[in-house]
């Protein structure tokens, strides 16, 4: 009996001791870190990656780019081919025989006297030559004349170069047709000599009214006063 005994009074001795207490803390452990292996691994890898990798990539890629891409482009495109319509050109061809200059509002005759009849007129051959297309109305018109000085002068433009009679090079818009005669007649009256413009040089020069030239008739856009309707009494 007394054997038997000893190992429960043993095991109360160490109880009463406080060694019973410590290896149930210890079993108390090793019980409760596997479930924080278990849980904190789980929750960093499964919630943080997602957040970092699923958000900020939608914002910058999907929204950032497409309205750069499709607002500025566009924009400028249109705005630059509003501007290129609004800009007409200056001469523009009014049938067959007449070109208009939007600049000046003049009517020219589109070739010149050598270009139509093939031959050389002085001063007084070419007051006639316009009178002939007065009589036929040439583009519907009949008013046709000798150009002024300011007149010509505004066709003369040196970025332009129109190949003219003999291979003279004529500052002339290429709207004109090719071939023209280097100097053309001016409505004017200086005694026994006349002015014509040289296209080649830019400048008048007066000779003789009987010597040779050429000459392109012109006649000025009427401005249509705009007339108040009438009121009824």
């Amino acid at each position: 009996m007394i054997g038997e005994l000893q190992p429960a009074g043993v095991m109360g001795e160490l109880q009463s001791a406080g060694v019973r207490p410590a290896i149930r803390e210890t079993e108390k452990m090793t019980e409760e870190t596997p479930k924080n292996s278990e849980q904190s691994p789980v929750k960093q890898t499964e919630q943080s990656p997602v957040k970092q990798t699923e958000q900020p990539p939608v914002k910058q890629a999907e929204l950032s780019p497409s309205k750069q891409t499709e607002q500025s482009p566009v924009k400028r495109t249109e705005q630059s081919l509003v501007k290129k319509k609004a800009k007409p050109a200056r001469f523009v061809a009014k049938g067959r025989d007449v070109i208009f200059d939007n600049k000046t509002r003049l009517y020219w005759f589109k070739k010149d006297s050598w270009q139509d009849k093939g031959k050389f007129f002085n001063w007084h051959e070419a007051v006639e030559f316009a009178d002939r297309k007065n009589l036929r109305k040439i583009g519907g018109f009949d008013d046709w004349r000798l150009p002024s000085i300011d007149e010509i002068s505004s066709l003369f433009d040196e970025s332009c170069e129109n190949p003219g009679k003999g291979g003279v090079t004529l500052h002339l818009d290429p709207v004109f047709p090719e071939g023209a005669f280097k100097t053309a007649w001016i409505a004017g009256d200086t005694s026994t000599r006349r002015p014509r413009f040289d296209y080649s040089e830019g400048k008048v020069v007066s000779v003789e009214e009987y010597s040779f030239g050429s000459v392109r008739i012109c006649r000025k856009d009427k401005v249509m006063r705009h007339q108040a309707p009438i009121r009824r009494k």
